[in-house]
């Protein structure tokens, strides 16, 4: 890496593309060579490994972040995604980013126009919303489906479901990369902002699924490093103090450290933040780790 960046060499006659484009997405991962590699992936156009977890350091032309936020990097650069032409995309985003059909998306975004003014709307809107990304093979519409083209554009969301499935059939005792992946990725609720009921069914898809994971994750190193796991159920709290099998964590946590307290303290908050916001009590599990 450091002879082709020195030497200026943007491709090997020794290596094919995709054996070139796999060795990139590695190295970019841990940050190495980050210059040289978007020098040449930009130079020969080439696309991102198939089948495979693809960093957000990959030189993705689109960048796209909707947990916790909804903000869209177009090389690198922050644009301003508060237009109507956005509203395609989220909702587009909120049904996988793939073939969504567009009379979905019309009676959504247009639900009070007749057929022909729908289909104008919808015409114009997305035009303004190629032209915004400033990439035409980003959005393709075949077959009266719009999809994002996955080979331009990177998306958490996307990213946080090729983990999901890697952690599905990964041996335990290697899931703490996923799961530092996991967490880096997941900085809140999908479109949190968002109060169209079109994103429920994603945002909660992936609440739950992020929070099996990590919860598996946590009480898995309860055996072997608590502190960790007390961190785990801590940032589950975070995303969703709702969560009650974290303050259950926790509690199992504490009291293995002799922290009765702490463990102690913990329970009530469970006790308070379940009463306030839903009338309801903790579960017969949680109470009983404290014996009460």
């Amino acid at each position: 890496m450091d002879h082709g960046d020195k030497y200026n060499v943007t491709f090997s006659g020794y290596m094919v593309r995709w054996q070139l484009t796999m060795m990139y997405n590695e190295f970019i991962q841990y940050k190495q060579g980050n210059n040289y590699i978007n020098r040449v992936v930009k130079l020969r156009n080439m696309k991102p490994p198939r089948d495979v977890v693809i960093s957000e350091y990959w030189p993705w032309r689109i960048k796209i972040y909707t947990l916790g936020r909804f903000s869209l990097l177009l090389n690198n650069q922050n644009i301003d995604t508060g237009s109507r032409p956005f509203d395609i995309l989220k909702f587009l985003l909120a049904y996988g980013g793939r073939d969504v059909h567009v009379e979905k998306i019309m009676d959504a975004l247009w639900p009070e126009a007749e057929g022909d003014q729908a289909q104008a709307s919808f015409k114009t809107t997305l035009h303004r919303l190629r032209k915004l990304l400033g990439e035409t093979d980003a959005l393709n519409l075949k077959n009266h489906r719009l999809s994002l083209n996955d080979e331009y554009v990177w998306v958490d969301s996307w990213a946080m479901s090729s983990i999901f499935t890697e952690f599905e059939h990964i041996d335990p005792i290697h899931t703490s990369e996923l799961a530092n992946k996991l967490l880096q990725y997941y900085r809140g609720h999908f479109l949190e902002d968002e109060t169209a009921s079109w994103t429920i069914y994603q945002r909660e898809g992936l609440r739950s699924q992020f929070v099996r994971c990590i919860s598996n994750y946590a009480k898995l190193l309860e055996a072997i490093d608590v502190d960790t796991a007390i961190k785990c159920y801590q940032r589950l709290l975070e995303i969703d103090p709702l969560i009650e099998i974290a303050y259950q964590g926790l509690i199992r946590c504490y009291l293995a450290q002799n922290r009765q307290a702490e463990a102690h303290s913990v329970y009530q908050q469970c006790v308070d933040v379940l009463k306030t916001t839903s009338n309801l009590k903790p579960s017969k599990e949680t109470t009983s780790l404290l014996q009460l």
